[in-house]
């Protein structure tokens, strides 16, 4: 049995595992400490972000959920709970989480960002936009928040809008790279083909391997009647696994271009 020096020890014994990816390693260690600090919630979580980095989201939902009986207003265990639970699409659970910590925390804006992911993953576009403004309420600088807004935006057909908080986003973030391809996306819908263009190569430049940008970019082109660059496009797309773009490649052939 370990007195609390030696679980100390072998805490940051699995910290400095964890730090270099080697996360089973840490997890015995954390294992070990907590045989003799069960208490210790810092432990649990830590443990936790492990199991995370091994895709092992239910196993993390235990740690949490053995901080929280420990200590039912430790913010973090409930945040790193709701962030589990959106990996397995458990999204109404994933909302009372974050409600647990707004609860705890107002102020929280990833918590604000992260519970209007997960109510735009159900569907309800208008409230995540207000918690995305909550968020924003709290950290103007949000790059991620006026992402999301901006993705909402776009889904609700609001496009100029949305151009709008894509740009600040980009401003805040200039290899934002995801929301340089949005903004392309958006573009691309209001037959904006050269600024889309634009966006799709901003894109690239950041993520070569972004096959979506790929794609975009080759429908941009297509547009634009410049054949044989869309096609060039759309086979960097296929190359990279986009499914789509197979398709796109057929229309190409049957139309002779």
């Amino acid at each position: 049995m370990f007195n609390r020096r030696d679980a100390s020890k072998l805490f940051v014994e699995g910290v400095l595992l964890v730090n270099i990816g080697r996360y089973e390693e840490a997890i015995y260690y954390f294992d070990q400490a907590i045989e003799a600090m069960p208490n210790n919630t810092e432990i649990w979580l830590t443990k936790g972000l492990a199991l995370e980095k091994l895709e092992k989201y239910k196993d993390a939902i235990y740690c949490c959920d053995r901080a929280i009986e420990i200590n039912q207003n430790n913010v973090m265990a409930w945040y790193n709970k709701g962030v589990m639970l959106g990996k397995l699409g458990r999204y109404d659970e994933e909302i009372h989480c974050y409600d647990c910590v707004i609860k705890l925390n107002p102020n929280y804006a990833d918590a604000w960002c992260n519970k209007g992911n997960a109510l735009a993953n159900l569907g309800k576009k208008e409230d995540a936009i207000r918690c995305f403004d909550k968020a924003l309420g709290i950290n103007l600088n949000d790059a991620e928040a006026l992402y999301n807004k901006a993705n909402m935006l776009m889904n609700l057909e609001k496009n100029e809008e949305a151009i709008c908080y894509y740009d600040r986003a980009i401003k805040l973030n200039p290899n934002y790279a995801d929301a340089w391809c949005n903004k392309g996306v958006v573009l691309l819908i209001i037959s904006k083909y050269d600024e889309a263009i634009y966006c799709f190569d901003r894109t690239l430049e950041i993520n070569p391997d972004l096959g979506d940008a790929w794609n975009n970019k080759g429908a941009a082109l297509y547009f634009l009647k410049r054949y044989s660059e869309a096609r060039k496009a759309f086979e960097k797309a296929v190359s990279l696994g986009h499914k789509q773009a197979r398709e796109a490649l057929k229309q190409l052939d049957r139309e002779g271009h």
